[in-house]
This record gives C-alpha cells, structure tokens and sequence, in this order.
C-alpha cells in the first residue's frame, strides 16, 4: 500500500481467495519528467499467455497492455483499460496513437471521475456507455474532531498566526519547486501574521527544497517519515493545504485535507477538482505560477474569520457526501465486471 492508503485507515474483511503477484523486468523506450513507455520483455509476453485468464484489466496505454489486447482477440477474452488520463496528461505522438488503437480494442474503460471520462469522450470519441466512471480511492477514516480542529484554527487567526501545508512526494511533476516562490510571496503579503509551514514527504528535489528554505524567516517544519496516523493530525491543524501538482489522475489528497475540514489550494490539474472542488465555497483552484495572487487569495479568505469557518465547514461538508458516493465503488467495479463476464 502506498503511504497515502495507510493514513486512510483502510477497512476491510478478510476474504479468502487465489491471488499472486508477478513482477518483471522492463526496458525504457522513452523517458522523461511526464512519460515511460515500457516495453514488455518476454517473460511477462509468455506469463499472459500461460495464466490463460477469463478477463483482464490493464492499467495505462503500456505494451504490455497492446500484448493484452492481442491475446483478447485472439482467444475471445474480455480486456478492460483502468485509467486516470485527463486533459492535461502529456503523451508523445507515439502513445497518442497506441491509446487511440488499445480504446477501439477494449471492451469497456474505468475512468477517474469527471475529468477523465470527459476527455475520453471528447478526445477519442469514446461514447459514455463504454466507460464506468469511478473514484480510485478509497475510503478515509479516523477520529480526528474537525469542528475542534477548525475551532483552533479560528483561535490561531485571531493571534495573527497563519498555517500552511504540503503533503507528497518532493518531484517536479507534484509543483514542489513552485512552493518557495510562493511562501515567498504569502509571507511578503501576509506580514502580519506569524507564518509556519510544513513540508511533509521525501523525493528527488527533497535537497534543493531544503536548501531554498534554509534562509527564510519565518517557521519551517520538514518531516521525510512520520508515522501515516500523525500526517492528517498535522493537516487538520493547518490552515490550508497547498498542491500546486502539475499532472495528477486524481489526488488524493485533496479529500484528506477537506475530511478534516482543511480547505485546499490547489492547480487545476489534479482530477479531482472537477468532482469535489467548488471555488469559493470549499477550496480553491489556483495558478502557483502567480504566486502573488495565490497569496492574495489566502488574504482575502482569512480576512473574514466567519467566512473562512464557514469555508472550512463546507470544505468538510463537501467531503462528507462525497465520502458516500465513495463507498459505492467497489459494488460498481464488481458487478461491472461480473455482467462483462456473463
């Protein structure tokens, strides 16, 4: 399980049933900061083979998923595609092409919410009917007491101290090297507040974060690991949670931070806005390469003390129904594959 699936406390009942994992070698035909395309070596061409599944359902637009397809064909199996591509995800023109040919070959997609469903739709003309729209996340549990948490939040303003997050992985395709510029300007702005942030996840630009932000003056916290219960008691206690992601299928995150009624400033890549983002009322969608309007933003809103309580409230609130379209997830999935199938 990824770290984020371990903070959502993930409950299940234990089910017994065959499983295996197989993992193979790959070789790298292209790669850069937004795309990998591997190729399948034939060892896993030969596993697919041999396992003689009754359906298959490919992650992404690989060549392993172009060998699924043609044992699909060629022995009558159903081949589903699970993806999260939206709008903003960058492709070369060769996977422009294989993702083209791999939807005409597959029998039906799960798309991530939204925006991905509608850019398949418009882009490669895939009719509605053919896509089961899904959210792939999981449910998020725990204790914490948001009307308590934002009642502290409230108290913190007051005193003229500001709180601000980032949670993820320190690579360029999360926006991490936006963060400086930014805090930069929030602070410059905001200069009456006493200004923390935190900094919680470990990556490829985890040094030259630090070494940006080993000159500012105002508190910094930087966790690599901390025990997965302890990062949402931090998110609740911030003010907003900062994403300035450059490409991301869903985002996560963004429904941890308003479980515990933490309002998100986030880009408009992840695809999750476009389901549970509702501007002015609950988060905001904001472009990081303005850092001097992302500031203002945050001004504007902790301006107004019961406006921002307001805002943190139905930050939760939107959380809360989403939380039960959520749950429906895995009963959609099953029974999607159980009619393709039969």
């Amino acid at each position: 399980y990824s770290d984020v699936k371990r903070r959502s406390f993930w409950k299940k009942n234990e089910k017994n049933f065959k499983f295996n994992f197989i993992f193979f070698k790959k070789f790298i035909l292209n790669k850069n900061k937004f795309d990998i395309v591997p190729l399948p070596s034939i060892q896993s061409i030969k596993q697919i083979f041999s396992l003689k599944p009754k359906i298959i359902i490919c992650t992404g637009f690989s060549f392993s998923t172009l060998i699924s397809s043609i044992y699909s064909k060629l022995y009558n199996v159903p081949f589903l595609i699970w993806t999260g591509e939206n709008e903003y995800s960058k492709v070369n023109i060769l996977r422009h092409l294989l993702r083209k040919f791999l939807i005409n070959r597959a029998h039906s997609m799960f798309t991530y919410g939204s925006a991905s469903s509608n850019f398949y739709q418009k882009r490669y003309n895939v009719d509605f009917n053919k896509m089961l729209k899904i959210y792939n996340i999981i449910p998020i549990n725990h204790n914490i007491n948001v009307q308590k948490n934002i009642s502290n939040k409230i108290s913190l303003l007051n005193e003229h101290k500001l709180k601000l997050i980032f949670v993820g992985e320190l690579i360029e395709k999360k926006g991490v090297d936006l963060l400086f510029n930014t805090m930069t300007e929030v602070h410059k702005i905001l200069d009456a507040y006493k200004l923390s942030f935190t900094i919680i996840g470990h990556g490829d630009l985890k040094n030259n974060l630090k070494k940006e932000f080993s000159k500012v003056d105002f508190e910094l916290e930087f966790f690599e690991n901390l025990p997965n219960e302890d990062v949402l008691k931090l998110i609740a206690q911030n003010h907003f949670f900062i994403f300035p992601s450059r490409r991301e299928p869903w985002g996560h995150v963004i429904l941890e931070s308003m479980s515990v009624g933490t309002p998100v400033l986030t880009s408009k890549y992840p695809g999750a806005v476009q389901d549970i983002i509702h501007p002015s009322n609950n988060s905001y969608i904001v472009d990081f390469k303005k850092p001097v309007l992302v500031a203002k933003k945050i001004k504007d809103s902790i301006s107004d003390i019961q406006g921002y309580q307001e805002f943190c409230l139905n930050s939760y609130s939107s959380f809360d129904k989403f939380q039960k379209i959520m749950v429906k997830n895995p009963r959609l999935i099953f029974n999607h594959i159980k009619n393709i199938i039969s």
